[in-house]
């Protein structure tokens, strides 16, 4: 008997312990991102390069889908370089790009945008309203 009065309130405190409820978080990863962490650029332009997303790569070259990735200000890509996604940012594709190959053939491939990675949780804002005191 005195067992069980030793192990009661232990048992009674891991249940009160279990039901806390406990915040959702904040930020939750952005729905639009790619998978895609790092192009290779293969042919670099004025305003970006024709890049491959290194998803399957083959020894140290990239030959994933084909993207053109824009060129910020005062940016410049050369031929194979790798282009990785900054942290707390990921790839999304948003628009197309355009071009015109060597045998005149038009091409339209997607192009790449890096937005922030984290956006924030709807379930975070309504647990956080659910929290304020009732008057």
């Amino acid at each position: 008997m005195r067992k069980v009065l030793l192990i009661l309130p232990i048992l009674l405190m891991g249940c009160v312990e279990g039901s806390r409820v406990f915040a959702p978080p904040e930020t939750i990863i952005n729905s639009k991102c790619e998978t895609v962490y790092q192009y290779q650029i293969f042919q670099a332009l004025e305003n970006g390069g024709l890049a491959h997303d290194c998803s399957d790569y083959l020894g140290d070259t990239c030959w994933g889908l084909l993207v053109f990735i824009p060129a910020g200000k005062g940016v410049e890509y050369y031929d194979d370089q790798i282009i990785r996604v900054p942290e707390g940012k990921c790839a999304v594709y948003e628009g197309v790009y355009r071009y015109t190959t060597k045998q005149d053939i038009m091409k339209t491939i997607p192009k790449v945008k890096m937005i922030d990675a984290y956006v924030p949780n709807p379930a975070y804002s309504e647990w956080l309203n659910a929290q304020e005191p009732k008057q």
